[in-house]
């Protein structure tokens, strides 16, 4: 019970001890990454569609956000001029109500660097956007369920959108779009001090201590966002 409510608030992708269960010998399920070129894809689908979700799909595919983080971002939080956004508390849910509080660690606790096509495409969606939260049709934070429906309904359309043009889109599940952002960025030789800064990697001790802070902007710079 207790893994099961850590998948459902984002803070783990899948039951440890789920492996006990399997016959011996049978492989355990990997996590799966988008290649770059569907990626490009899914950016072209998203700026052609532009909607609440096409905004929350571009951040997760994007940054890498996990979905707490996401539903947890405050209108206020949001600064378009500088492109940044203040990553400040999560969206869990305790005893069936949606909550609103800090985030997962204190390095989760960080100011992501956006591009200006993102900044661009909040303002686009301005008349859209809920007035506390900027992924939510409420003045609350949005369910996580909602989203996880909200998000399986958005890719299976991107998806259908680009089969009926022969070009065969894998389906990725939410949390497996940080773990492709983050290969993508490994993948192309980018700073790995800037990846986890932007991403909020918990193990920054030793790098922290050594190199000291990274501003927004030096991790604008080494990831070219």
């Amino acid at each position: 019970m207790i893994f099961k409510k850590a998948i459902y608030n984002d803070y783990i992708y899948k039951n440890p001890m789920a492996g006990y269960k399997l016959s011996v010998g049978k492989p355990t399920k990997k996590k799966h990454t988008m290649p770059e070129e569907q990626m490009l894809y899914l950016f072209d689908y998203i700026f052609s569609n532009p909607s609440v979700m096409s905004l929350a799909v571009d951040m997760l595919a994007r940054y890498g956000m996990s979905r707490s983080e996401l539903l947890g971002i405050q209108r206020s939080s949001v600064d378009l001029d500088n492109l940044v956004i203040h990553v400040v508390q999560s969206v869990t849910v305790q005893d069936h109500a949606v909550e609103a509080g800090n985030t997962k660690n204190k390095y989760r606790t960080r100011d992501v660097a956006i591009s200006r096509m993102t900044a661009d495409l909040i303002r686009e969606l301005e008349p859209e956007l809920s007035e506390n939260y900027l992924i939510s049709y409420t003045d609350s934070p949005m369910h996580p369920e909602t989203f996880s429906r909200r998000y399986k309904k958005f890719m299976n359309d991107f998806i259908e959108y680009f089969a009926k043009k022969d070009i065969k889109i894998d389906y990725i599940r939410i949390h497996e779009m940080r773990h492709t952002r983050a290969s993508l960025w490994v993948s192309e030789d980018k700073s790995l001090f800037a990846i986890a800064n932007q991403m909020g990697w918990a193990n920054l001790d030793m790098l922290k201590k050594r190199y000291g802070h990274v501003n927004v902007d030096t991790v604008r710079t080494l990831l070219d966002i």
